[in-house]
């Protein structure tokens, strides 16, 4: 599979970008936003976090076109950056028992908020 196209990193704490995968057996265009833990903890407002992966619904379909749902992943990372993008990429296209919703992995951080 290509790897991922039209990254737009927003700063150092999240990226948002666009990889082809496979949900439920079938092909799919993923619209990921990649976080830190800690960004995502500034922007809650909730100091305990864990990572996860959050599958969104169906977002655009039509007869001939790949079916796209978005995707946001929140990891324990000091920084977004290239490494964590294709690392990100893979570990989606990886696993293989993806379902719509959240699902959290890892022990919870714990962020100290200002």
């Amino acid at each position: 599979m290509a790897p991922p196209a039209k990254i737009s990193q927003v700063d150092a704490a999240s990226a948002d970008f666009v990889f082809e995968g496979r949900f439920e057996g079938k092909k799919v265009l993923w619209h990921c936003h990649l976080a830190t833990l800690a960004s995502i903890a500034a922007t809650t407002r909730q100091a305990s976090q864990r990572q996860f992966i959050e599958i969104g619904s169906l977002t655009h379909s039509t007869a001939g076109d790949t079916p796209t749902r978005a995707i946001t992943v929140g990891l324990d990372l000091p920084a977004i950056d290239a490494a964590a993008i294709q690392k990100t990429t893979i570990m989606v296209r990886n696993y293989k028992r993806l379902q719509t919703g959240r699902h959290e992995f890892g022990e919870s951080v714990q962020f100290v908020l200002e």
